[in-house]
């Protein structure tokens, strides 16, 4: 059922707080803490909703909207051994010297809202501007990739799932995930608990949206307004979910260059990225920056 609300309620997510125990318990008591978390839907007050109202998204695209490579990581590691399962895999060596490459070509690192800003409203860019994003908040996110993005003066957009964070994970954890908002990264959505939105109701999808959204932003004091599909997979439900909450940007993982014109509509909540893994060659790199590849 649609929930559009014009002017008196917004229908919004409470997150209940894990504690030491209870996060502990996961994730033998998993399935029971989902269902937990994904049913407290609660009515907000007023205040809240004129708080979201004053945030006026656009999608319709500014003439001097500019295509922009945005580039997927996953894990990033010392080795061959995973913190997680995960095929997207690189290694700490290899993400620097992309850094490297990124810092000694002239490309300049931008945000998720950068994007939105110039194809919304024609905002300026720096003459070589790249995204680099890293979907599920590994604990490498929040340590080495950090610290790596403090060296190179970088930035970049960090999608979180909510519920990887309580699997008892070394650095894998709320605090590291403050830690990455607090070093000037961007944070995003990733959702939950990362199921295919092909596959569940339009509710299950607005309960997982809604809920690490709202999660995020008590835990982060801030607004977060970009999202990453799972596994990059959407539907209209989806879509339509999105610009109800008022996000103003989401990507996917179809291949190819961030392009403001590659949908007739709603083109900032389908965007294209490269992904990046241990098998992406400098050459395939350099193609993916100019969006040739």
């Amino acid at each position: 059922m649609k929930r559009k609300i014009f002017g008196l309620i917004f229908i919004f997510l409470l997150v209940i707080f894990p504690s030491k125990s209870f996060a502990s318990d996961y994730p033998n008591n998993s399935e029971t803490i989902k269902n937990r978390i994904l049913n407290e839907a609660k009515v907000v007050s007023e205040e809240i909703l004129q708080g979201i109202d004053e945030e006026e998204v656009s999608y319709k695209i500014n003439d001097k909207a500019r295509r922009i490579p945005v580039l997927m990581f996953h894990e990033v590691g010392y080795g061959n051994t995973k913190e997680y399962s995960d095929a997207n895999f690189i290694l700490k060596e290899g993400l620097e010297s992309k850094l490297m490459y990124l810092s000694s070509n002239g490309y300049k690192t931008i945000t998720m809202n950068d994007l939105y800003n110039n194809w919304t409203r024609g905002t300026e860019l720096p003459e070589k501007p790249v995204i680099l994003t890293f979907d599920d908040g590994y604990a490498s996110h929040f340590t080495f990739v950090k610290d790596s993005f403090k060296r190179f003066n970088a930035v970049g957009t960090f999608y979180i799932i909510q519920d990887r964070l309580f699997m008892d994970i070394k650095d894998r954890n709320v605090e590291g995930l403050k830690s990455l908002h607090k070093a000037g990264m961007e944070i995003g959505v990733h959702s939950y608990s990362h199921p295919d939105f092909w596959t569940i109701s339009y509710d299950e999808i607005y309960k997982e949206i809604g809920t690490s959204k709202k999660f995020l932003e008590d835990t982060l004091g801030m607004k977060v307004l970009t999202f990453s599909y799972p596994y990059g997979n959407f539907n209209q439900n989806a879509i339509d979910i999105l610009k109800e909450m008022g996000f103003r940007t989401a990507v996917t993982t179809k291949n190819g260059v961030g392009d403001p014109y590659q949908f007739n509509e709603d083109a900032q909540l389908k965007i294209s990225r490269y992904n990046v893994d241990v098998n992406t060659s400098d050459e395939a790199f350099i193609k993916m920056l100019n969006g040739t590849y």
